[in-house]
């Protein structure tokens, strides 16, 4: 499910939380079979730009996610405490897509996806090129053959 994601170690999970026309990643314990209240929210990102898709490394230190921080959509990422699941410092970039031939942009929201392996990150890219061609024409245009 995108924006819900539970870390390897199964103790925390990361969420979207949806207001004002932002995104912001979230950190709760995750406790099956209990009930998770506001007060356990432990805010990751500032909740001022669209961040997305949030993903646990595989030692649950580390969490990426699909971010328009800085004006595109790129990949960040938070170190996170595994004992308290509070952030260890502020989220930053991990990989830039500022180009306008390989972007997130034109991909719909619903198909965008991040995933994290042991030495990887994917991610979807569209890719977009475009070519102009000149030629001369041998045939004379109708304003020439007057």
């Amino acid at each position: 499910m995108a924006g819900l994601c539970i870390s390897p170690d199964d103790r925390w999970v990361a969420l979207n939380r949806r207001y004002s026309g932002a995104t912001q990643i979230i950190v709760a314990p995750f406790k099956p079979g209990s009930t998770l209240t506001r007060d356990q929210w432990i805010p990751v990102t500032n909740g001022e730009t669209q961040d997305n898709f949030p993903m646990w490394s595989l030692d649950s230190g580390m969490l990426y996610f699909i971010s328009d921080a800085d004006g595109n959509l790129c990949i960040w990422a938070c170190r996170i405490d595994r004992s308290s699941g509070r952030p260890a410092g502020k989220a930053f970039p991990v990989w830039h897509f500022h180009e306008a031939r390989r972007s997130m942009n034109s991909i719909p929201f619903p198909l965008r996806g991040l995933a994290v392996g042991p030495d990887r990150l994917v991610v979807n890219l569209s890719e977009s090129s475009g070519n102009i061609w000149m030629a001369t024409s041998s045939t004379p245009s109708p304003q020439q053959s007057k």
